[in-house]
């Protein structure tokens, strides 16, 4: 038997509800698949649709694409905020390794600072 067959012929699994969100239940307990975390943590509102059991239409589809779309803006500045920060960091340790280099220059140059 496989696992598939294992969980839905599980004795304790409830009778499909009505409600579509409400359909993967055991002992009233709300169970989730790897596979819906991770659909959830990519983007809650295509989850929350999905399992409200939307249908597509004209309009909905046109959405999705938008909301690809939008995904794909928001991906694209996010790597090009992580370059960034990463050019950042680059300049932070060769400014502080000059600053290092001059100072050291000075210091020994001139001996050691007395106030």
């Amino acid at each position: 038997m496989s696992w598939k067959q294992r969980r839905t012929s599980d004795a304790r699994r409830t009778s499909a509800p009505a409600d579509p969100a409400a359909r993967d239940t055991i002992d009233g307990e709300l169970v989730l698949s790897a596979s819906e975390i991770a659909s959830y943590e990519f983007c809650p509102e295509a989850w929350h649709l999905q399992r409200r059991g939307v249908a597509r239409n004209f309009g909905g589809a046109l959405n999705l694409q938008q909301g690809s779309r939008a995904h794909r803006d928001i991906g694209s500045r996010v790597d090009r905020v992580r370059g960034l920060e990463r050019m950042r960091r680059v300049v932070l340790v060769v400014v502080a390794a000059l600053l290092a280099g001059l100072l050291f220059q000075l210091l020994t140059a001139s001996g050691p600072l007395r106030p």
